[in-house]
């Protein structure tokens, strides 16, 4: 019975935990924009921006948020990368011992989208059903109406 109670307690501190996903706002990139014109970018927290239009900027977010700013709309180009980390445990057969190890890679992206005034935009590691690829993409996330 405690088994199925500390289960039950982990899973519902995962779903909160994943449900609570924050957002960190950077503010507007250009103040000379009108408001009404301005879009606005999330960047998902496992990808970070390191130019915006050939600008150097730093743009990634922590674990638990991802980042939001407003930027002008038409042809925007981001140059950014993804971190993919890989890892093995392994045990030993004669032993009860347990060797591991972990290594990171970065991959390196450019992508463009024109944006329209107005409108909300997504930049996020590409996903296939459950499994995330190295690449990153764009998406329109401008609620219908």
């Amino acid at each position: 019975m405690k088994t199925k109670i500390a289960f039950f307690t982990v899973m519902a501190v995962v779903i909160l935990t994943t449900a609570c996903v924050g957002v960190n706002h950077l503010g507007v990139y250009d103040d000379s924009v009108p408001e009404d014109q301005r879009c606005l970018l999330e960047v998902d927290r496992d990808v970070s921006v390191h130019s915006f239009n050939n600008e150097p900027v730093t743009w990634s977010a922590d674990f638990n948020a991802r980042i939001a700013i407003y930027l002008p709309p038409g042809n925007n180009t981001f140059a950014t990368s993804v971190e993919v980390s890989e890892g093995k445990t392994t045990r030993g057969i004669l032993t009860d011992n347990t060797y591991g190890y972990r290594t990171s890679s970065d991959h390196s992206h450019t992508v463009s989208m024109e944006f329209l005034p107005g409108h909300s935009y997504r930049i996020s590691r590409q996903k296939l059903l459950l499994f995330k690829i190295n690449g990153v993409i764009i998406r329109d996330v401008t609620p219908k109406s």
